[in-house]
């Protein structure tokens, strides 16, 4: 699906969503600014990865990226959000986040769709670089916050473990964990919360 038919797609949806639906995208768009600065590349200490075109001025990493891509036409906002009954689901090919009504208040379950939203969005702009700068970036964050930062990750690399929840349904990498403790520091969880699948009892 291209850019025109995502955006038709979109406004059709903005156009008539219900109450409960816009409550969740409002939640969501709060939830954006708020947690996802560096994987919308606004983050102030990404500006270590770019200098100005011009010379030693630098510039936000925002700005550099942009002399290459049309970051505005992967923004967040062309998911389209919808209830129904299957717990929660964020489809790539689609840009769909389905949540069970259960679920739709529910900060961490949220949260955990959200990254994986984002994830689609930096993979489908097919720069390895920028997906390994936001990586370094979460690494070198939480590796001084988490003393056992490196035993987590290993953990959770685990081939059988990785396994194991990837035949329950979902694709959980390095980055999407680092990115989930991040939010769990945040947010004041236990870590591995907004991971699931038990990673909160490791």
């Amino acid at each position: 699906m291209n850019i025109d038919e995502l955006r038709e797609k979109y406004d059709q949806w903005w156009g008539s969503r219900d109450a409960d639906t816009c409550e969740l995208h409002m939640q969501i768009l709060q939830y954006e600014l708020e947690y996802f600065k560096d994987m919308l590349l606004k983050d102030s200490d990404l500006k270590k990865y770019a200098t100005g075109m011009d010379g030693d001025n630098e510039c936000s990493f925002e700005d550099v990226f942009n002399l290459h891509f049309d970051l505005e036409n992967n923004k967040y906002t062309y998911y389209i959000m919808k209830l129904e009954d299957c717990a929660a689901e964020c489809n790539r090919e689609d840009r769909t986040i389905t949540f069970d009504p259960e679920y739709a208040s529910n900060k961490t379950t949220i949260l955990h769709e959200m990254i994986h939203a984002y994830e689609n969005i930096i993979d489908s702009m097919q720069l390895t670089l920028i997906r390994e700068i936001i990586f370094l970036h979460l690494y070198n964050k939480l590796k001084p916050e988490i003393p056992d930062l490196d035993d987590k990750i290993a953990g959770h690399a685990n081939i059988l473990s990785g396994m194991d929840i990837y035949i329950q349904g979902g694709k959980h990498d390095i980055l999407f964990y680092l990115k989930s403790l991040d939010l769990d520091l945040r947010c004041g969880y236990k870590l591995g919360t907004v991971c699931g699948y038990d990673r909160d009892k490791e």
